[in-house]
């Protein structure tokens, strides 16, 4: 493993013990985390914008971004419905929050379209360097929320939608590497992203790229919102159905698990998202930097 993948885990660690000192400053931190993803998107998407000029290539990373979003999130659910408990949710509507989406997509395009015209100086020294200010302000914003005791109400359901998110997503990484042509190490880490686009999409870049960095950052952001779109829609028990949300389960699609499968289950749903958010700082440097 490299410095920098050695570095990022310990401003990581180092951060979320700090945080785990000062729970009373997570929900600053946590706001924090937005304006410094915006400045983080737009530097990737403008260097995608420098390196990828063609309608062609660009047709061509959503297409298989969107390949990715739809085998992480199937397959992991077809393996839950072999768990058994199969039933139906109660068909709330599937639009999920768009304003957030809307920033991001916008803000994607604009990167985008500025970096078709203007070169963006030493870009993996700047996104390096941003990436490291992300990884401190997570791991103190999610150092309060493991400090209230968050992982003492793991349920059975939410460590089922654990398993199944990682190995449906672990199995969509090794399946569409040979299929795509893309490199194992960024095809799983483009995959364990687990929807959590605003961090798996600039680590992705600041290892392999701005091309696989603007593919994980979209595969994990069409989860998300497929996940709106479908869950409601689709039988399936418990576990199956919150595995498909990846680590957006303890926040953005929350309010729909509750909605879809009763207030019950959102503990489940928030602990299968604490795990899986927990994981990814950790994993996706590890697999890149081997």
């Amino acid at each position: 493993m490299d410095l920098l993948g050695l570095a990022f885990i310990g401003v990581f660690l180092a951060a979320l013990g700090v945080g785990r000192l000062v729970p009373r400053a997570s929900p600053f931190f946590a706001r924090a985390m937005l304006p410094i993803v915006v400045v983080l998107v737009f530097t990737i998407s403008m260097w995608g914008g420098n390196s990828i000029r063609t309608v062609r290539g660009a047709a061509s990373l959503l297409a298989y971004s969107a390949a990715y979003a739809v085998s992480t999130m199937f397959l992991g659910y077809s393996m839950g419905l072999g768990l058994g408990g199969v039933g139906r949710g109660r068909g709330v509507s599937g639009a999920g929050p768009p304003r957030l989406g809307l920033v991001f997509v916008l803000d994607l395009a604009v990167g985008w379209a500025v970096g078709s015209f203007v070169e963006l100086p030493r870009p993996e020294s700047i996104i390096t360097g941003e990436l490291y200010v992300l990884a401190g302000v997570v791991g103190l914003g999610l150092g309060g929320e493991v400090g209230r005791g968050a992982l003492g109400s793991v349920g059975v359901e939410g460590v089922k939608a654990v398993g199944l998110a990682v190995a449906g997503s672990l199995l969509a990484g090794l399946v569409l590497s040979p299929i795509l042509r893309v490199p194992l190490r960024a095809s799983l880490a483009v995959a364990l992203g687990f929807g959590w686009y605003t961090f798996d999409g600039p680590a992705v870049a600041a290892y392999a790229g701005p091309y696989l960095g603007v593919m994980a950052f979209l595969a994990n952001f069409l989860r998300e919102q497929l996940t709106f779109a479908v869950v409601p829609l689709l039988p399936g028990n418990p576990a199956a159905l919150i595995s498909m949300g990846g680590a957006t389960t303890m926040d953005d699609t929350l309010p729909l698990y509750a909605a879809v499968l009763g207030r019950e289950y959102s503990i489940p749903a928030m602990v299968n998202g604490l795990i899986l958010t927990l994981i990814v700082p950790v994993v996706i440097p590890l697999i890149l930097a081997a």
